[in-house]
């Protein structure tokens, strides 16, 4: 069985150039950047919250195995062998409170990350965060 988190997630259509027909996609989980250099932030937010938190995950999974545990992790080519390759993430769910908070702090340092990476007015635009 597979789950996922309770965001439903979202579309993200990169600034058209002008003339070109209107995007066919519509509701609130589309979002529709105004500039490249938005588009280019949102791109990055994706992959330094969702691809590094699930890889925040798969390292406390794996950590969390190891303790459980005095078998040898092996390796073939840099990759996990049988049967780690197939080991089941931790969640929210399954983690302990003291894990919990550090997920959390690691969810709070990459978006830090971000705004030092665009600066805070950037951000804040591209949230459509009022001044």
């Amino acid at each position: 069985r597979t789950c996922t988190e309770p965001y439903t997630g979202c579309l993200m259509v990169r600034p058209l150039p002008p003339g070109s027909p209107e995007v066919p996609f519509a509701g609130g989980a589309v979002l529709q950047p105004n500039t490249m250099a938005q588009a280019d932030y949102l791109e990055r937010r994706k992959l330094v919250t969702v691809n590094g938190m699930h890889t925040t995950l798969a390292f406390l999974s794996l950590s969390s195995y190891c303790k459980s545990t005095s078998k040898e992790i092996e390796l073939n080519d840099d990759k996990l062998q049988s049967p780690l390759h197939e080991l089941p993430l931790e969640t929210m769910a399954t983690l302990g409170e003291d894990t919990q908070r550090e997920v959390l702090a690691w969810a709070a340092a990459r978006q830090l990350f971000l705004i030092f990476e665009f600066g805070e007015d950037f951000v804040m635009l591209a949230h459509e965060v009022p001044e």
